[in-house]
């Protein structure tokens, strides 16, 4: 077996174990209580992000080292997954599409022309 399909198979095992947990969260926290641990995730995450930046241009010093760096990113991305899940939110597989058409878009020469014209 592959290490893919391994993981995917511990995936599925983890997600059988932690649904009645999740609503076990959402039946000791408030709503808004939960979209302010989102919020604060997200800053968090937000914040890793900046850090990886600084670290890749060496222009501020920071002494994180880059694993120490992803590590933190891939922390907060999992606490930003898990107020998700506890919220029963997630995204859309049209708006994703459509925002990955944009972006492309976007950075093609015809987009930069359209937005300097604009």
């Amino acid at each position: 077996m592959d290490k893919k399909t391994l993981a995917m198979r511990e995936l599925e095992k983890l997600n059988d174990n932690i649904v009645p947990k999740l609503q076990e969260i959402r039946n000791t926290i408030p709503e808004p209580a939960l979209y302010e641990q989102l919020a604060e995730e997200c800053v968090e995450l937000a914040q890793a992000c900046l850090k990886k930046a600084r670290k890749l241009r060496d222009e501020n010093f920071t002494p994180k080292t880059m694993n120490d760096i992803d590590d933190s990113i891939q922390e907060e991305l999992t606490d930003v997954a898990l107020c998700l899940r506890v919220l029963k939110r997630g995204y859309d597989p049209t708006i994703l599409n459509d925002k990955v058409d944009r972006w492309i878009f976007r950075n093609s020469e015809i987009g930069r022309n359209v937005a300097n014209d604009g």
